[in-house]
């Protein structure tokens, strides 16, 4: 995978210049002699599972912490893009983040954004907060980060303003916006579309003026992103369910407390285990909204696009060289750790 290897080297450069030494000492300070400030950034949107999850891992420990430790959550990119606030957090210049991509860091991390690795949010809960996830947390830690948890987004779907797409063929001759990475663009490339890579951004400009015929992402995001005034198309191929491993500075964790680093880790997983609870109202109020705009939202037959892209699982893991951390990977209804248990 030369992307993330090239990537991963740059940013070890980045290391090697000085500058961790020179950021550290202006995160975590504390506003007086009883309180830390702890500052967390994302690039995530109000009413997107990713935002309210982060707000609530704040208020947890800001409830529970007593006034000795405090939260800030910077939102909405106020920090930066999703690489800066991931590479901010990987120096040390900013405490917590909860963005993808961490593979540039972590290439085991790459996994997370193979297609069909997770059946629905459950089954990653599973899977992440069970011995896979833990093993991926082992990994990160001897990099330099500490992974406090796994926050997980909604499926994603694809969209087009010309047709339904109720089969991988009918995909054909469709240019379908996918973000960058190699693993995007196989997949969807695999499913028989021409994959074109974009930033988010440019997208519903892109699509008005016919240089793509649409993209993929969430019911919740396509609704608030009005891309229902484009395109009336949207097939639930649910393909990838993104995590957002939340991430501490290793440094700036350990020096917290014992009793304050179990706190944030327990925050974590109860933000995380909320917003999965609440994920579906959100996704059937955004399917609602969707539909009384005349959008067409058809439930496909996944196995059909799964079986386009299964075979990337152990391709990707043998060049990653983690085929043990694919073995760790439980199906859906296995014996499991309960969330209760597991770290």
């Amino acid at each position: 995978m030369p992307s993330v290897v090239n990537t991963r080297r740059g940013f070890l450069q980045l290391l090697g210049g000085g500058i961790l030494v020179l950021h550290l000492a202006g995160c975590g300070h504390a506003v007086d002699d009883e309180t830390r400030v702890v500052r967390l950034g994302h690039c995530s949107v109000p009413g997107k599972p990713l935002f309210n999850a982060a707000a609530t891992f704040a208020d947890i420990v800001n409830r529970e912490a007593d006034g000795h430790v405090r939260v800030e959550v910077f939102g909405q990119g106020k920090l930066g893009d999703s690489r800066l606030v991931m590479e901010s957090t990987a120096i040390g210049t900013l405490d917590i983040s909860c963005e993808a991509p961490l593979s540039p860091i972590v290439p085991e991390m790459a996994l997370l954004e193979l297609p069909y690795l997770f059946v629905d949010t459950q089954h990653a809960a599973e899977n992440l907060n069970g011995p896979f996830g833990q093993a991926l947390a082992e990994r990160a830690k001897a990099r330099g980060l500490v992974v406090l948890g796994y926050f997980t987004d909604a499926g994603r779907n694809i969209f087009n303003r010309y047709r339904d797409v109720r089969v991988p063929d009918d995909l054909r001759g469709l240019k379908i916006r996918v973000p960058e990475g190699s693993v995007w663009l196989e997949m969807m490339n695999q499913f028989g579309a021409m994959a074109i890579p974009l930033s988010w951004g440019e997208v519903y400009t892109a699509i008005e003026q016919n240089v793509i015929a649409g993209a993929e992402t969430d019911l919740i995001s396509i609704e608030r992103a009005c891309f229902h005034e484009t395109c009336k198309h949207v097939s639930e191929t649910n393909h990838v369910l993104l995590v957002y491993p939340l991430i501490m500075n290793r440094q700036r964790f350990e020096t917290l407390s014992p009793s304050d680093q179990r706190l944030f880790a327990r925050a974590c997983r109860e933000a995380a285990k909320r917003e999965r609870n609440q994920l579906q109202s959100r996704l059937d109020e955004a399917r609602r909204k969707l539909e009384a705009q005349g959008v067409s939202i058809i439930k496909v037959d996944q196995a059909l696009f799964r079986d386009k892209v299964l075979e990337m699982h152990q391709r990707y893991a043998k060049e990653l060289h983690v085929e043990d951390l694919m073995a760790l990977i439980t199906p859906p209804g296995a014996p499991k750790q309960t969330e209760e248990t597991s770290k």
